[in-house]
C-alpha cells in the first residue's frame, strides 16, 4: 500500500529530472517519432542577459530629462544602439544632389515664407498616420503650418486615426489600386477613388429644378483636439477626378447653412477650395451626382509651413505604384507641388527568402521610383528601409532571416535611382532590435513583432526627424558660406 502511495511522487521527481536536464541543454529536434521542443523551465528565475548598451536620444525640441523620457527609461525601453547609425545616406545622380530640393524649399520657407508638402507612401507600418503623424508635428513646430494635409474619403481603419476624427457614409464605392487594381475608375494619388452610389431624390441646382434621382454618399471631418496643430480647420481644399453628368456637393461648416457647389464635367484632377471657413471644427460634405463622379480626397492646411501627406495601404509592396498613370500624378503636383517623396514599404516583401526574389524586387522597384521621379519632377525622394521584425526561434526573439537581404536590396534601389537612404532597421538598432521595443510596460512595438505602437511611431519619426534635420543643417550652413562668399567677390572683399 505505501509503495502505491508513493509511485506518484517518483514519477513526479523523474519528469521534473528529464524536463530539467532538456531545459539546461537546450535539446531540441525529432528523435524517432518523438518531437522535443526547446523549453526553459528556469525563465521565470533566471536572470535575463544584460540588454545592449543603448543611446537614449531626446526628442527633438525637448529637453532630455522630460517626464515622457523619463518614464521611457523606468520601462526599460532602449532607444538606438549607435547614434552614428541613425543617418541619411545621400546619393547623388546625375550632379543634383538627392534631398537638395526638399532642402532648398526648407529654406526658402525659413527665409521667405511658404508651403513645403511632402508625400509618404507606405503600407501598414504608416496606417492611421503612424509615424507621420509626429514627422509632421515636429516639422511644423520647426517651420510653421497647422493641418494634417490630404485624407482620403474613406478608410479601413478610420478611428486608428487621432490626427482627425472621420466618419462617412457606408455606400461608397472604392476603386483601389490594390488588392484589385481597378482599370475603369482609375485610383487616385492615395491608391484610392470614391464614388458616391446610392440613391436619393432631391431637387438639385441644376437648370430644371426638379426633384430628380442623384447618387448619394457623404464624408465628414472633424478637427482632433489631442494635437496643436490640428485642433481647427482654415484651409480646406477638396480633390476630385472624372464627373460625366451633373454633380454638385453640399457642404456644412460647424452648424453653419449648408453651402451648394457644382462639380463640372471634366476628365483632369481638379482642386476645389472650401469657403467660409474661420477655425472650424467640423465640416461634413454630400456628394450627389447624376452619373459617375470620382472623388479623391481633401486637404486640411494653411498658406504656410510643412505639410506630410500619409498615403497608407494596408497589404501592400509597393511594386505597382506605376500603375499610377504620370499624367495624374502630375495633375497632383500641379497642385500639391510635393518637395520630398517619401517611399516606405517592405513589411509585405519579408517571406522572400532567395537572393534573385530580392534581385526581382529591387529591379521592380527601381521602376516605380522612376516612374514617381519623371511625375514629382521637381522633388526629392527618401526612401525608408524596412524595420526589424522578430520572430520567434525558442524561446527567444531574433531577426527574420530576410531583413537584411531586404534593407540592402533597398540600399540598390535608393543608389540606383539617386535618392536618398534612411536605414531604419539600423536605427532603431539592427539585429534583435525589435525584441526589446515590444518589450515594456509600454513598448514600442505591438505582439506581433511587425508594427509599432503609436508611441514607437512616434519614436521613429523623431529618428527620422533628427536625422534629415541633421542634414538640413550641413545643406544650410553651406549654401549661408557659399552666399556670403559670392557677396564678398561682388563687393571685393
Amino acid at each position: 500500500m505505501k509503495g502505491s502511495n508513493c509511485r506518484p511522487c517518483i514519477i513526479l521527481a523523474l519528469t521534473i529530472t528529464i524536463l530539467a536536464f532538456v531545459s539546461l541543454l537546450r535539446i531540441e529536434g525529432n528523435f524517432g517519432s518523438v518531437a522535443i521542443k526547446n523549453i526553459d523551465l528556469f525563465s521565470s528565475i533566471s536572470k535575463s542577459a544584460a540588454p545592449a548598451k543603448a543611446v537614449r536620444e531626446p526628442v527633438p525640441g525637448t529637453d532630455p530629462s522630460d517626464a515622457t523620457e523619463k518614464k521611457a527609461q523606468a520601462d526599460g525601453v532602449s532607444g538606438i544602439i549607435d547614434p552614428d547609425m541613425n543617418k541619411i545616406i545621400l546619393n547623388n545622380k546625375n550632379n543634383q544632389g538627392s534631398l537638395e530640393y526638399f532642402f532648398d524649399a526648407l529654406y526658402r520657407a525659413e527665409e521667405y515664407g511658404g508651403k513645403v508638402r511632402i508625400a509618404y507612401f507606405g503600407d501598414s507600418i504608416i496606417e492611421g498616420d503612424l509615424i507621420s503623424q509626429d514627422l509632421r508635428k515636429n516639422l511644423q513646430a520647426q517651420f510653421g503650418g497647422k493641418g494634417v494635409g490630404f485624407v482620403p474619403i474613406t478608410s479601413v481603419a478610420p478611428r486608428s486615426r487621432n490626427t482627425i476624427n472621420h466618419t462617412f457614409s457606408n455606400n461608397w464605392q472604392v476603386a483601389a489600386l490594390h488588392p484589385k487594381f481597378n482599370e475603369r475608375h482609375m485610383p487616385g494619388i492615395s491608391g484610392f477613388t470614391f464614388l458616391p452610389t446610392s440613391d436619393t431624390f432631391i431637387s438639385g441646382p441644376d437648370d430644371s429644378g426638379q426633384t430628380k434621382a442623384y447618387k448619394y454618399s457623404w464624408v465628414e471631418y472633424e478637427a482632433s483636439k489631442l494635437f496643436e496643430n490640428t485642433n481647427s480647420f482654415s484651409v480646406v481644399k477638396l480633390y476630385y477626378g472624372p464627373v460625366t453628368d451633373f454633380a454638385f456637393i453640399k457642404y456644412v461648416i460647424d452648424n453653419d447653412a449648408a453651402r451648394v457647389v457644382n462639380l463640372p464635367r471634366g476628365e483632369m484632377v481638379r482642386e476645389l477650395a472650401i469657403k467660409g471657413l474661420n477655425q472650424a471644427r467640423k465640416i461634413k460634405i454630400s456628394f450627389f451626382a447624376k452619373d459617375s463622379a470620382e472623388i479623391y480626397g481633401v486637404s486640411f492646411e494653411e498658406n504656410g509651413g510643412v505639410y506630410v501627406d500619409n498615403f497608407s495601404i494596408r497589404g501592400y509592396s509597393g511594386l505597382s505604384l506605376n500603375k499610377l498613370p504620370g499624367s495624374m500624378l502630375a495633375d497632383f503636383d500641379s497642385f500639391l507641388k510635393y518637395k520630398l517623396i517619401i517611399i516606405h514599404y517592405g513589411v509585405n516583401i519579408s517571406g522572400f527568402t532567395t537572393k534573385p526574389e530580392f534581385i526581382w524586387y529591387r529591379n521592380r522597384m527601381i521602376e516605380v521610383v522612376e516612374h514617381l521621379k519623371g511625375a514629382f519632377p521637381r522633388a526629392s525622394f527618401l526612401i525608408v528601409s524596412v524595420n526589424d521584425i522578430a520572430v520567434k526561434q525558442g524561446t527567444e526573439l531574433t531577426t527574420k532571416p530576410s531583413i537584411p537581404l531586404l534593407v540592402e536590396a533597398q540600399r540598390q534601389i535608393a543608389r540606383q535611382t539617386g535618392a536618398a537612404f534612411w536605414n531604419l532597421y539600423e536605427a532603431m538598432g539592427g539585429a534583435d532590435s525589435m525584441a526589446s521595443w515590444v518589450k515594456g510596460k509600454n513598448p514600442l512595438a505591438s505582439k506581433d513583432c511587425i508594427h509599432f505602437s503609436h508611441r514607437g511611431g512616434k519614436k521613429v519619426a523623431d529618428l527620422l526627424t533628427k536625422a534629415l534635420l541633421k542634414e538640413y543643417k550641413a545643406y544650410k550652413a553651406k549654401r549661408i558660406a557659399n552666399n556670403n562668399g559670392k557677396y564678398n567677390q561682388r563687393n571685393g572683399k
